[in-house]
């Protein structure tokens, strides 16, 4: 009796999610191996390293100089062009032809760039901690502030090629904010992050007037930012035209 005749069958294929797995990997590894990213981990770990013994400055304050500064400047330096270099090779229009979702590929995009910044900030705010609790609030700070920053600017690259420019101007008006009293205050994220690192604000005399959020406020308001930044930048990837020209 003969048997009836299989189906053939198909060669096993990636799925999607291993696909942006995949996609992510290959550009964090090429991340990582840039001379800027291995700068920037370097010059802040030394920083640190300085911070902590040679200006024998106070744990609270080395941590504050961390976050406050040079940490968003990482995050604007390495998320503000997530998609910059597809778009200047022409490379881009290939990524998007893909099965996969716009949003998806620019969510691993921005998961590839965070590696570098992740290393850069998180040893070097462990580093001038002075206590257990210390070290685990400034790096909970750290993570949180590049999540925030990072899908902000990220966001910032998808509206516009001038985002380096609307960046600074952003964290400009965020070291502002951040020194006037009353919902002013409110609308920095800086604030947000010396709440959650247990820091104050070096104001001067209006420092007294200053009130920090308490640690769970700030990480949801950080957490947040960084969840709708990302969404909103996920759709507007998926629904507008990206431009290649240069």
């Amino acid at each position: 009796m003969n048997e009836p005749p299989q189906a053939p069958q198909r060669a096993p294929s990636r799925t999607g999610e291993g696909v942006v797995l995949a996609w992510a990997s290959l550009h964090l590894r090429r991340n990582l191996r840039r001379r800027g990213s291995l700068a920037a981990i370097g010059t802040m770990l030394i920083a640190a390293l300085l911070l902590r013994f040679v200006a024998d400055e106070p744990s609270s304050a080395s941590a504050r100089i961390l976050l406050a500064y040079p940490a968003p400047l990482l995050a604007l330096f390495f998320t503000s062009g997530v998609l910059r270099e597809e778009v200047e090779d022409g490379t881009l229009t290939y990524s998007f032809t893909r099965p996969i979702r716009r949003s998806r590929l620019y969510w691993a995009r921005c998961a590839a760039h965070f590696g570098p910044l992740l290393l850069a900030v998180l040893p070097a705010v462990a580093l001038v901690a002075g206590s257990f609790s210390q070290l685990v609030y400034f790096v909970l700070a750290g993570a949180a502030a590049c999540l925030a920053y990072g899908l902000l600017f990220a966001l910032f690259g998808v509206l516009s090629r001038g985002a380096a420019w609307i960046g600074l101007a952003f964290l400009i008006w965020e070291h502002s904010a951040l020194r006037v009293p009353g919902f002013i205050q409110d609308l920095s994220l800086l604030t947000y992050i010396h709440g959650l690192a247990g820091v104050s604000v070096d104001a001067g005399i209006l420092t007294y007037g200053l009130d920090m959020p308490s640690r769970p406020v700030s990480l949801a308001v950080l957490l947040s930012v960084a969840a709708l930044s990302g969404l909103l930048g996920g759709r507007l990837v998926e629904g507008r035209e990206i431009s290649l020209g240069r």
